[in-house]
């Protein structure tokens, strides 16, 4: 059985291997949780959007479900 400070390294590196891609992707990419509230955007998403990070913290994603 693995040891629990093995475990933790391994979730540490995964966590680092998914923030580095996460971070450098060269697409937008965000995510939101089952009630559509935005909980973290990458640095390209803004970019792309040419907006601000606090204009797309303010942003109502559920807003887009309501389009026709």
């Amino acid at each position: 059985m693995p040891k629990l400070d093995d475990i933790r390294e391994a979730l540490g590196g995964a966590h680092q291997l998914y923030r580095a891609l996460f971070e450098q992707s060269p697409v937008g990419v965000f995510l939101y949780d089952a009630s559509m509230e935005l909980l973290d955007f990458n640095p390209k998403l803004l970019e792309m959007l040419r907006v601000t990070e606090s204009d797309l913290r303010a942003f109502d994603l559920k807003s887009l479900a309501r389009l026709p």
